[in-house]
């Protein structure tokens, strides 16, 4: 009767453990104790930052404030919490909302200062305090930026899908169907190739990662794909998670299309694991378009990313786990489910031994 209730007792506490995580948040970079105490003693806390994130959507211009001041404090408030409990290089919260589920999901991202090899090593770069800009090349970035304010405005009255955009270059945030948008296209075309030297200097030697960000979207617009995907690699550990994250969308784009000769995987796989959720997102789709294509590359995926997307794959986010479960998928072919866990582990476990 003894060992009955003491076994009682630890079902009992290993079922309060299990419960202890809010639902829709994940913590990625720490240890399951370390996970177990931020859920324990924050988790109304998160609670309360995901109903507020709820309410942004519909919020007027004075509530958004007051929701926007009410969520900082709360983040500071876990944030100090969570570095109380270990030296951490890294500690962020973020959260992504999802129009088809009206979903949002909130993630902790979390670097140990023993882990600090997963943080981005950005190549020291020169930076021209000033470049250049023609007027024409001035011009070209004032035509993004009209054609995506057109863009939002054709959003905001409900005339655009983006589910079923069509996308004539090699990547596309909004696509060039609509009619009021079609005019575009030959203008960005012709502008990235006229002044793709002037764009890559900007990208490489610009101070404003905001303006870097948009040189990689319009240089998107040329035929050099083989040309871009390289540069762009070299940008996947840039300092500016901007600049990171617009290399990889456009990068993932080019690999979904186009074939690549000699492609860098290690900066992608690198990605995979960085501190930023942004960033593995990212990673993660670059890297589903590369398995996709090349089997050669199989091999190395597992050896030196396996574990990663098992932690990937646990994770609730979907923009990580999706991409994790479709990538184990692929490299693996076996057809386990997306929720177990213990056999993609042993599958992965036993190719590396």
């Amino acid at each position: 009767m003894r060992s009955y209730f003491i076994v009682l007792l630890v079902f009992i506490s290993l079922f309060s453990q299990a419960i202890a995580a809010p639902v829709n948040v994940d913590i990625y970079g720490a240890s399951p104790e370390i996970e177990q105490k931020i859920f324990s003693h924050c988790k109304k806390d998160l609670q309360d930052y995901l109903k507020l994130q709820e309410q942004v959507n519909s919020a007027s211009k004075t509530d958004l404030e007051k929701i926007l001041t009410q969520q900082s404090l709360i983040k500071k408030s876990v944030l100090e919490f969570i570095n109380q409990l270990d030296q951490f290089s890294f500690s962020n919260i973020s959260v992504v909302y999802y129009p088809d589920t009206k979903n949002n999901y909130v993630t902790i991202d979390l670097v140990k200062a023993s882990e600090s090899y997963r943080l981005p090593v950005s190549p020291k770069r020169m930076i021209k305090k000033k470049i250049y800009h023609s007027q024409n090349l001035n011009r070209l970035f004032q035509t993004w930026k009209k054609y995506e304010e057109s863009n939002l405005e054709q959003m905001r009255a409900g005339n655009l899908n983006l589910q079923n955009k069509s996308c004539p270059v090699l990547h596309c945030i909004w696509g060039f169907d609509q009619k009021e948008i079609k005019d575009y296209l030959p203008k960005l075309k012709k502008g990235a190739m006229h002044y793709k030297n002037e764009l890559i200097e900007i990208i490489l030697h610009g101070a404003d990662d905001i303006e870097r960000g948009l040189a990689i979207f319009i240089l998107a617009h040329t035929s050099q794909y083989n040309e871009l995907a390289h540069l762009l690699t070299e940008l996947i550990s840039d300092s500016s998670a901007h600049v990171r994250n617009n290399s990889m969308r456009v990068l993932g784009a080019i690999v979904s299309k186009k074939e690549i000769k000699s492609l860098d995987i290690d900066a992608i796989l690198n990605a995979l694991n960085y501190p930023n959720l942004t960033d593995r997102n990212k990673a993660a789709y670059v890297l589903l378009n590369i398995v996709l294509k090349d089997p050669s590359t199989h091999k190395k995926v597992i050896q030196r990313s396996g574990n990663t997307l098992i932690h990937l794959l646990k994770l609730k986010q979907p923009n990580n786990h999706d991409f994790a479960y479709r990538i184990l998928q692929e490299i693996s072919h076996q057809h386990y489910s997306e929720m177990d866990y213990q056999s993609w582990q042993k599958w992965i476990d036993a190719q590396k031994s």
